[in-house]
């Protein structure tokens, strides 16, 4: 990528719904920040890096296309880095910025490493952000910041359904369970705790598919630690669920269990399954979600 102020920096954006602007130089807090929004959004909505496009596609229709398409953009906003180019028309941050102002756009800007506010200064296409209210993610309390940024977009973004997951599971007597956290755990730890954790509550690995997440099964053992009674096969499908854990400084896991109880769910059973389903996670998050 060529580094004269018109490609100077490089962009997440997400396909329909989100949009995350910011500077090469703020790569590392920006993708740390993409890895948050992948855990309570789903990958199939977040994009990261030009590596997501495919060869040969043109860059500026790319990014215009992608702007014309989303929900809310986020403008990373850093002390040093974030208003540089400013000045010139062409500015890659400032042609995002501006085109999503005049388009319309939710705009969020979130401030890390102690920026103060976008104010003074900008160019007359990008005042409005003055009077925008921000959110900050300071350095230290990461994890707590950067889900007050997940619950705004959550009023704008709806995640994605569970049962897209699993969709062989129907929604009659399906139950099912969904969360997302953050662990101040390095990634590699955080998905052995997490396997080590599933593993004791008879919940096994069954390989990675291709957004991943490692897919779980749990058989009749599983099942009849549940119901506490003998079930046969064709009354309880066996346990379906993922995990995916997050890379960076502070991993970010996501977990998901579902079960289709058929027949079995006119006898009630569906607040054992939610009490079955609550005291895993519980366990998962214990080892963790660390203070």
């Amino acid at each position: 990528m060529r580094k004269g102020s018109r490609w100077l920096r490089e962009v997440i954006f997400v396909s329909d719904e989100i949009v995350i602007s910011y500077r090469s130089e703020d790569r590392g807090s920006a993708g740390h920040l993409c890895e948050t929004l992948e855990t309570h959004f789903g990958p199939e909505t977040v994009f990261m890096d030009q590596s997501h496009l495919r060869g040969g596609v043109n860059f500026p229709e790319a990014i215009a296309t992608a702007i014309r398409n989303c929900t809310v953009v986020i403008a990373v906003v850093t002390p040093v880095n974030w208003s540089m180019g400013f000045a010139e028309p062409d500015d890659w941050v400032r042609r995002e910025l501006s085109e999503a102002l005049a388009a319309g756009k939710q705009v969020m800007p979130v401030r890390m490493h102690g920026a103060l506010p976008p104010g003074e200064g900008l160019p007359p296409d990008l005042a409005a952000l003055a009077n925008l209210h921000s959110r900050s993610i300071d350095d230290e309390d990461f994890k707590s910041d950067a889900l007050r940024v997940v619950d705004d977009l959550r009023r704008l973004v709806a995640p994605p359904p569970p049962e897209a997951a699993f969709p062989e599971l129907p929604k009659q007597g399906r139950i099912e369970m969904r969360d997302a956290w953050g662990s101040r755990l390095p990634g590699d730890q955080a998905a052995a705790a997490v396997e080590k954790a599933l593993r004791a509550n008879a919940v096994k690995p069954d390989g990675v598919d291709g957004d991943g997440r490692t897919r779980l099964k749990g058989g009749n053992r599983l099942k009849f630690r549940l119901l506490g009674a003998p079930l046969t096969r064709s009354d309880v499908a066996p346990l379906k669920g993922y995990f995916r854990v997050g890379t960076g400084p502070f991993a970010s896991i996501e977990l998901l269990l579902a079960e289709d109880i058929g027949s079995a769910s006119t006898i009630g059973l569906s607040d054992r399954y939610e009490r079955r389903f609550g005291k895993v996670f519980e366990e998962v998050k214990k080892v963790t979600d660390l203070r």
